[in-house]
């Protein structure tokens, strides 16, 4: 049975445009390896600048390929294990970079291009679709666990040695950052908007609140006083002149939300500070003796 995929791909000479697209693709993406494996990278920019997952450079310095067989040797220059990603360079110029998309305007069932080189195997194309954004995810092997990072999750084939190859529509634009495989054709992606903010020097440490919480369930009584989710984080610490304290939250208090987003685990708290500007308020929903109430703490650097 031929799939949708395979008819649009083929209907009208599509198939065609899409190689044409694959190869210019296949140009911008690099074979990174390290003393401990190999992966893909983004060609950034054409003076040299590379983007791939920080899992796949684990030491600084490491050798970069071409599909045309140039080598370089590169230099990891900046690091974002949360989001998984890493900055690396190369002394060279007139490289075929890559044109960024914007990943803020994908639809599910938007069809998509993953480019990489999986096992080692030299700029393999495969063709898939968007099916869920939003995806929370953990952070790349080796990262320490503070969170979640929403990723782009597409229905398409990926393999090790895919991680840091790009994720792109059908147009060529980088949208992601291929950084996992979920599962079979289940694709993780580092979203392209996260990556510029990255390589533009803009990627925030993270935020702390100074909290120790625990998930407790909300009995079904204080549905009367407002409160609908079954589950908060309650609170059972307080670090001394942190931004929680200095925001009056006590042990005891529930949280509720934190940003607008409902706090039902731990994973949830951590992917808003995770995400967060430190100095920036956040908005705090807290259940205290009965009564749902409204704060405002201004979370540190992490």
């Amino acid at each position: 049975m031929v799939s949708v995929l395979e008819r649009i791909a083929h209907a009208s000479g599509v198939d065609e445009e899409l190689a044409a697209v694959a190869a210019r693709v296949k140009a911008g993406v690099t074979l990174i390896r390290g003393r401990q494996g190999m992966g893909s990278g983004i060609i950034w920019d054409a003076d040299g600048v590379i983007v791939t997952n920080n899992h796949v450079v684990a030491s600084d310095a490491v050798e970069v390929s071409l599909e045309d067989g140039q080598k370089f040797r590169g230099q990891v220059t900046a690091r974002d294990p949360r989001h998984d990603l890493a900055r690396v360079e190369v002394k060279a110029a007139g490289l075929p970079a890559l044109e960024l998309g914007d990943d803020t305007q994908l639809k599910v069932g938007q069809i998509v291009l993953a480019v990489g080189n999986p096992h080692g195997i030299r700029g393999v194309a495969t063709m898939g679709m968007i099916s869920t954004l939003g995806v929370r995810g953990t952070p790349g092997p080796g990262a320490r666990r503070r969170g979640m990072r929403e990723l782009i999750q597409a229905h398409l084939v990926l393999a090790p040695g895919n991680s840091g190859g790009a994720l792109t529509d059908v147009e060529g634009r980088v949208l992601g950052v291929n950084a996992m495989v979920g599962g079979p054709r289940v694709a993780l992606a580092v979203p392209v908007s996260v990556a510029k903010r990255f390589m533009a020097g803009q990627a925030t440490p993270g935020a702390r609140i100074g909290i120790m919480s625990q998930m407790a369930e909300i009995p079904a009584v204080f549905r009367d006083a407002g409160v609908q989710q079954e589950a908060g984080m309650i609170l059972v610490g307080i670090e001394e002149n942190s931004p929680a304290a200095r925001a009056g939250l006590y042990p005891g208090d529930v949280l509720l939300e934190l940003d607008g987003e409902a706090l039902d685990s731990q994973d949830a708290l951590f992917a808003v500070l995770d995400n967060h500007t430190p100095g920036v308020p956040l908005q705090v929903t807290v259940l205290r003796a009965g009564v749902v109430r409204g704060m405002t703490v201004v979370p540190d650097a992490a």
